[in-house]
């Protein structure tokens, strides 16, 4: 049961990270204010907003307009379900569940945001940032190498920036937030070649399927996450 419970709590964020996603480059309000419809502007009752399972009771569409329900709104309420779940798995109920749960939601934004808006946004990065520096202190983790770190991966990205212009200056702060992360300059260079490795594997294949040819925007971000995440 309580699995069950994580899992129903990470798909409810998951729907809130679906809302984010869709509203955040509209500009519209998204921490408060009701659901609605994308396409008749319909409020959506309490009762049609249950995550996953208002999906499957409506079969995909607006109880409303009968139009289909965008299914990037259920992947996300699974995703996060599994997050939670895997979370909850290694943690258990507890404060340390309750900072990685959020740093993982703001790890999902990122990437996201990333891909389908083409930016990283500094809030995510400084939250980001924040729930580490917590989770350190409540650890009694914290000391000189993570900060020290953090800049030198910092300043490596920099640099490469400034002579490639092969990633953003979104991804060279966010070098920084991932290098806090560690005490050991060990794992920030694996981290670097991971997410480079990564980077050049995806961008190969996507440019000989011509999905994306040497000239499109690459998303940078979810290589230095996917990497942070294997790493850490």
């Amino acid at each position: 049961m309580e699995y069950l419970f994580s899992f129903f709590i990470g798909s409810i964020f998951g729907s809130f990270i679906a809302v984010i996603l869709y509203r955040r480059p509209k500009n519209i309000k998204y921490v408060f204010g009701r659901s609605k419809c994308e396409n008749c502007n319909y409020t959506i009752p309490y009762y049609y907003n249950i995550p996953i399972i208002s999906f499957l009771i409506l079969k995909g569409k607006c109880k409303n307009c009968n139009v289909k329900i965008n299914y990037n709104n259920l992947f996300y309420e699974i995703l996060c379900g599994l997050v939670s779940l895997y979370i909850f798995n290694i943690y258990g109920l507890s404060f340390n569940y309750i900072l990685r749960f959020f740093q993982m939601l703001i790890i999902v934004l990122i990437i996201f945001s990333d891909i389908l808006e083409k930016d990283i946004y500094i809030i995510d990065m400084f939250l980001l940032f924040i729930i580490e520096f917590i989770y350190k202190i409540y650890n009694n983790n914290l000391n000189i190498n993570n900060l020290k770190y953090a800049l030198i991966f910092f300043f490596i990205m920099l640099l490469l920036y400034i002579l490639t212009k092969s990633i953003g200056m979104g991804d060279v702060i966010l070098s920084f937030v991932i290098g806090f992360f560690f005490d050991n300059i060990y794992y920030v260079f694996l981290i670097f070649r991971m997410s480079f490795f990564l980077g050049a594997i995806v961008s190969i294949v996507l440019i000989l399927s011509k999905k994306k040819t040497k000239k499109d925007y690459i998303a940078f971000s979810p290589y230095l996450l996917i990497s942070l995440l294997y790493y850490l």
